[in-house]
């Protein structure tokens, strides 16, 4: 079945389109399809670039945390004088990296319809805030207060707020659509 309005293939037992969000089979006019049809705009940007570009953000944020290549070259002498500096680093990294796949699977659950992925992203932006919050604490738990406290951490606490902003933002938008995520 082609949407009337958009002209998107659809499943035949499909409600709403799953491009543009409008009614598939109109039997009499309710007050939600009578008066609009919800945009998909802000789902196609969150999709297609929003997600990607953030998996790709983590992956490379993951690489340098393991390799100690943010050091610039000091790794070694910096993992030398603060051993427990590299264990969190890899901690890190790893989960960095366990965060980049999350959000490419997150990001095929949203664009499958499926019934969990508002969820999933839900939990990718918490996943997101955790590790750096834990960051921090490590950071000022690992490194002398005099080094720690003279850090700063405005751009992590900024991709924190990001996030918060994010789930809120999204929570919105998704309650919305609802319906469409039913697979």
């Amino acid at each position: 079945m082609f949407c009337s309005k958009c002209g998107t293939p659809n499943d035949d037992n499909g409600m709403y389109c799953t491009s543009c969000g409008a009614p598939l089979h109109e039997t009499q006019p309710t007050k939600t399809n009578a008066t609009h049809t919800l945009g998909m705009k802000w789902f196609k940007w969150l999709i297609y670039f929003v997600l990607f570009a953030g998996a790709l953000l983590n992956a490379v944020n993951g690489i340098q945390m393991l390799t100690g290549s943010m050091y610039d070259g000091y790794a070694e002498t910096v993992y030398f004088i603060y051993p427990k500096l590299q264990n969190l680093d890899k901690f890190v990294g790893i989960v960095c990296l366990a965060i980049a796949a999350f959000g490419i699977y997150t990001r095929f659950r949203l664009a499958g319809y499926k019934k969990n992925g508002p969820m999933m992203l839900y939990i990718l932006y918490i996943s997101i805030i955790a590790i750096q919050l834990i960051y921090i604490i490590g950071v000022s738990s690992v490194l002398p207060e005099e080094i720690s406290s003279s850090m700063d951490f405005s751009s992590v606490i900024g991709n924190m707020v990001a996030s918060a902003v994010m789930i809120f933002v999204n929570i919105s938008y998704f309650k919305k659509r609802r319906h469409l995520f039913v697979n």
